[in-house]
């Protein structure tokens, strides 16, 4: 077996562990990102994925940041909330305005046919990582729709582990929606 094979399955079961213990909002889930995410910065890479190199290495930053986040929230537990349907329109708008040019711009200098997607997908994940480290509940459904564009990207770049592991995060992102709406306060 390859390397990066090899590589990308421990990514993907480290990823799996992530989610799965978000769920719970298990505050180990942090450092099993952390790892996953590393992990993807060197398989992105030998893919010939331009953006998502860099989300991963901002996804190994937000780990800290959450885990400090929720670490903090031990003492004092930080409530479910609501980032708002506004926040949600101005963040689109915004993620379009700053995709588009990017992929205007930078479309010609890849050979991946799906660049704006790696664009769009690689602004957007941090918004949604933002959420789910503030509690924020719309988190999961950002999750449900960038996991959908991500099983395309992958099988594209033929890392079919990768997209078995967001399809799973699809079914994943729907539970921990269901687990956050019931833990919110009546």
């Amino acid at each position: 077996m390859e390397i990066m094979t090899v590589l990308e399955i421990v990514g993907v079961a480290l990823g799996f562990v992530y989610v799965v213990l978000a769920i719970r909002r298990h505050i180990a889930c942090w450092p099993a990102s952390y790892l996953a995410s590393g992990l993807f910065v060197v398989v992105f890479l030998d893919a010939g994925l331009i953006f998502q190199p860099w989300l991963q290495v901002f996804y190994m930053i937000m780990a800290v940041y959450g885990y400090r986040k929720w670490r903090k929230g031990a003492k004092k537990p930080a409530k479910l909330g609501f980032w708002g349907w506004r926040n949600n329109v101005i963040a689109v708008a915004a993620l379009l305005a700053v995709s588009i040019p990017i992929t205007i711009f930078g479309a010609q200098y890849s050979e991946s046919s799906l660049f704006f997607v790696d664009v769009v997908t690689a602004l957007a994940a941090p918004l949604a990582t933002f959420m789910q480290a503030r509690k924020y509940i719309g988190n999961w459904i950002w999750w449900i729709v960038l996991d959908s564009i991500y099983v395309a990207l992958y099988l594209e770049r033929g890392l079919y582990f990768t997209a078995v592991l967001y399809a799973s995060y699809l079914v994943l992102a729907w539970l921990g929606y269901r687990s956050w709406r019931k833990a919110l306060p009546a």
